[in-house]
């Protein structure tokens, strides 16, 4: 029986469903034996999944008649496979098991295109053969003696275009030479110049990314107005032109096959070219490694003899490295700018700048590498023995009003592009909070009569929670304790309007409570509910949402520093998840988690003098050991007690610092400098970093909003405190 893979993609409103649609996958792929990637976010899917042929158009066949992604209208991309080329391939593209996914985004654009890139944006889908017909038309009127604009820009990542791109004679072919996508707005924000006014023909793998890229490019003025993109990707257009047309090389890809060829292309059509020989090669099968950045390498066989499958070479670098020449004792092509006060702060900005007298020691201690004497090193490691440096296992504390779960699928993109030197564990904080709902867009939903269909206008949501709360949130929270059901039903209505009585036209974003169907009759509001979902099935229409409130007005951009609330409960549950799921190497925190991290470096240092103060201190037992604490959009604690800790242990230093550089901490401290974050101030963050030892504190301040950037030149920050 023959093997293949499939592959496919859909943009939909998935929000409040991802669970469910998670279930049907794994209900769907695991009786028909498919392995591969699925992820579910709340804009969409995108899957790449293998297995036989008969069992993949089943898995078709399922999606299309799924009455949530309405699967009629995907472009299924079904393909023969002979199987992986090694087992290395096989794990790296997670063709060994299935894995499911749920993330925010589809596709990571990053903190830059927030709220950007809207669909309806999307550039002009072309067919492979209407975007072959433009770049032939293209050509004939330059071969006529005219000119043209057009330009062939690609958005797949570096490593992607090394062995295939779109090349026609005398047309400009761009490869923005990008890590990962999210890198993508930044490369067309500094190149807007560039590409203004030109003939944009953009393409990727799948079509998956050009949808948001190209959206982007369209909303950054009114001089990108031809903007197209290849629909079904590089790999439909071998389809049609299988002898490759204007496509030279190979399409990778990312599952097992590692890339594909026109069928008909000849041999010897190599686009590709081995880094360190320079002769012709595409082959990844080796899954070789910068020493730096951990992007595949392009080495020839030749060259690589000696290499183990899958390893991170010692000393060679990838282009992107090698452009930045981030080797140690070069100089740094660097895209950060140093602020003059204080002299610890670092601002990254979108727009790389370059300013030779920064140097790095980020990377590997072969002083003598360089580009020119690459080929005359030996690059593989001792004995055949790769040398990897044990993963950080970091701690991670969310916000506010947040969960483990949400803090997890926030740092996505970050975790991802640490994954080789983190691990990170995510916990949740001990305080439920209940939901807000608000009464907006009535005038959209109010005459909906589709409230039976899985879309759920009253979507299935997790608790947020907290580890320090208000004396109002506590009172809230103790209220809803009082009964099992919830909230009482006095409390529910009488935040609705008066001018509407009808239950579907509420727009809810609440929690769930689950509760049996003999107690819902005894609220009012249920013979509403019963007849605005008689069709929803019983489990459903169980969670019936009691546990919310009216969202305020407006948001109090102080109220964290009314949270003085629950740090017994918190403290007792650190103590326990350090005891439990420790050791740890360092924390993270991020917004209110940052204040909460902050207090554990304080109980860290007031142990750590504890045991200096003994005659045996190996004898004494410390509840809080780590090592180095990472401070997102961070605050001081606003806790009494925490206060005082911090001027204690200021004033047991020999000297009263003003609170000043008395936890000695290794810290990183992250958080936006330019207004963008209307949560917590600059001047909030800023004096909670210089609470830190100046000698073993870095402060990295962004341009974004209340977010963790993970962009790469953010990434490289966060890669160098951690190498330290």
């Amino acid at each position: 029986k023959m093997s293949g893979v499939l592959l496919y993609y859909k943009y939909a409103n998935l929000l409040g469903v991802q669970d469910e649609i998670k279930h049907f996958y794994e209900e769907l792929c695991t009786p028909l034996s498919l392995v591969g990637r699925i992820r579910v976010a709340e804009d969409g899917v995108n899957v790449t999944v293998g297995g036989l042929l008969e069992n993949l158009e089943k898995h078709v066949t399922a999606v299309k008649e799924n009455n949530i992604l309405k699967g009629s209208d995907i472009d299924f991309k079904l393909q023969t496979s002979f199987g992986a080329i090694n087992d290395k391939t096989k794990e790296e593209s997670k063709f060994d098991k299935l894995v499911i996914r749920l993330c925010e985004e589809l596709v990571t654009l990053g903190p830059l295109a927030k709220c950007q890139a809207k669909l309806e944006n999307t550039g002009v889908h072309l067919t492979p053969e209407q975007f072959h017909a433009k770049i032939f038309e293209a050509e004939e009127t330059i071969k006529n003696g005219n000119e043209s604009n057009m330009v062939l820009l690609d958005t797949r990542n570096f490593y992607e275009a090394r062995i295939g791109q779109f090349k026609a004679s005398q047309i400009e072919s761009i490869d923005p030479e990008i890590r990962c996508f999210s890198d993508f707005p930044s490369w067309v924000d500094a190149n807007v110049p560039c590409l203004v006014n030109k003939t944009l023909m953009m393409y990727c793998t799948g079509g998956v990314r050009c949808e948001r890229a190209t959206a982007y490019v369209r909303e950054k003025c009114e001089g990108f107005c031809e903007v197209y993109q290849l629909q079904g990707g590089i790999q439909r257009y071998l389809e049609r032109f299988p002898s490759g047309g204007f496509f030279e090389g190979k399409n990778f890809v990312y599952d097992d096959r590692n890339a594909v060829g026109g069928e008909e292309a000849p041999p010897t059509a190599v686009f590709g070219r081995c880094q360190l020989c320079h002769c012709p090669w595409d082959d990844y099968s080796k899954r070789l490694r910068c020493s730096h950045c951990r992007q595949l390498l392009l080495v020839c066989s030749d060259c690589s003899k000696d290499a183990p499958v899958g390893s991170s070479l010692n000393s060679l670098l990838c282009e992107i490295c090698l452009k930045n020449q981030v080797a140690e004792n070069l100089k740094l092509d660097s895209p950060f700018d140093t602020c003059s006060s204080p002299s610890d702060i670092t601002v990254v900005k979108s727009e790389p700048e370059k300013d030779n007298n920064i140097k790095s020691s980020v990377l590997d201690n072969s002083s003598n590498f360089n580009s020119e004497n690459a080929n005359k090193i030996s690059p593989w490691p001792l004995n055949g023995v790769e040398q990897k440096p044990r993963k950080h296992r970091i701690l991670c504390l969310h916000g506010f009003r947040q969960s483990a779960k949400k803090f997890e699928g926030r740092t996505c993109a970050l975790r991802k592009k640490l994954k080789d030197l983190a691990e990170f564990v995510f916990v949740d904080g001990p305080h439920c909070l209940p939901l807000f709902y608000k009464w907006t867009d009535i005038q959209n939903v109010g005459d909906s009569k589709d409230v039976s269909s899985k879309s759920h206008e009253i979507p299935v949501s997790t608790y947020k929670r907290a580890w320090l709360v208000s004396l109002e949130d506590q009172q809230i929270m103790t209220e809803a304790l009082r009964s099992e059901r919830g909230l009482p039903y006095t409390q529910l209505s009488s935040n609705v309007p008066n001018n509407s009585d009808r239950l579907e036209d509420f727009k809810f974003d609440a929690a769930t409570l689950f509760t049996t169907p003999e107690a819902l009759q005894d609220l009012p509001i249920v013979s509403q509910l019963n007849s605005s979902i008689c069709d929803i099935d019983n489990n459903y229409k169980q969670k019936l949402l009691l546990d919310w409130v009216a969202a305020p007005e407006r948001i109090d951009n102080n109220q964290f520093l009314k949270q003085i609330e629950g740090w017994m409960e918190s403290l007792k549950a650190l103590e326990e998840i350090f005891q439990t799921k420790g050791p740890f190497d360092g924390i993270m925190g991020f917004s209110q988690g940052a204040a909460i991290a902050s207090v554990l470096c304080a109980l860290r240092e007031l142990e750590m003098r504890q045991c200096t103060k003994l005659a045996q201190p190996e004898q004494t037992s410390r509840t809080f050991q780590f090592n180095f604490a990472i401070l997102a959009s961070g605050f001081p604690s606003p806790v009494p007690e925490h206060k005082t800790l911090i001027k204690n242990l200021c004033s047991g230093d020999g000297e009263i610092k003003g609170n000043l550089g008395c936890l000695h901490t290794p810290s990183l401290h992250i958080f936006g400098n330019s207004g963008e974050d209307k949560q917590i101030q600059v001047d909030y963050s800023n004096r909670l970093a210089q609470y830190f030892d100046p000698t073993t504190r870095r402060i990295v301040c962004h341009q974004s909003a209340h977010i963790i950037p993970a962009t790469a030149n953010h990434i490289r920050s966060i890669r160098d405190f951690l190498m330290s």
